[in-house]
């Protein structure tokens, strides 16, 4: 008889198990994460290399870490197709500015555009050459955009709130 209760106690044990924690990962809504991020965008009919030059906190060789929350770095310089958007830098401070952020991670950034001049952009907090507006400047027109993501980890999908400013390089507002 003993054996029998035993049997059918972890007959029991063993069906709570998968039901434990069919419930525990379907019931947990995981609330969303909020972020902010930095991107450039060639808006002119032909490509553009940038180049970045972080401060020294975010940069590593000829690497820089691309956000303040995750660990990881991109290429300080890259081609920009046109129409391609590349991103920047990412933080989960969503109350600061687009400029500041910009300020607050890159020294400068330097556009070249792949015409036949090689036209060179350079934007820095004090400065721009070559462009009507400078990023870094506070009454600079950036394009915000706010998305709405899902990120995977291993058991679930996590909702991210991104508030995205797109920095825009335009034929009508290259100084040439």
């Amino acid at each position: 008889m003993k054996f029998i209760l035993k049997q059918v106690s972890i007959l029991k044990v063993s069906c709570l198990i998968p039901i434990t924690f069919a419930l525990l990962f379907s019931s947990c809504k995981e609330e969303p994460v909020y972020e902010l991020s930095l991107s450039i965008k060639s808006d002119i009919g032909s490509s553009m290399t940038v180049e970045l030059f972080p401060l020294a906190d975010y940069q590593s060789y000829d690497l820089y870490r691309f956000s303040d929350f995750e660990s990881g770095y991109n290429k300080m310089v890259f081609d920009v197709v046109p129409g391609q958007e590349n991103h920047l830098f990412s933080t989960r401070q969503i109350d600061i500015k687009p400029d500041a952020l910009a300020r607050k991670v890159f020294e400068s950034i330097y556009v070249t555009i792949s015409d036949q001049n090689k036209t060179k952009l350079m934007f820095t907090p004090e400065q721009v050459t070559g462009y009507m507006e400078n990023l870094y400047g506070s009454d600079t027109s950036w394009t915000y955009e706010r998305r709405e993501e899902s990120r995977p980890t291993m058991f679930q999908t996590n909702p991210v709130i991104l508030h995205s400013f797109t920095f825009y390089i335009s034929e009508d507002k290259i100084l040439r």
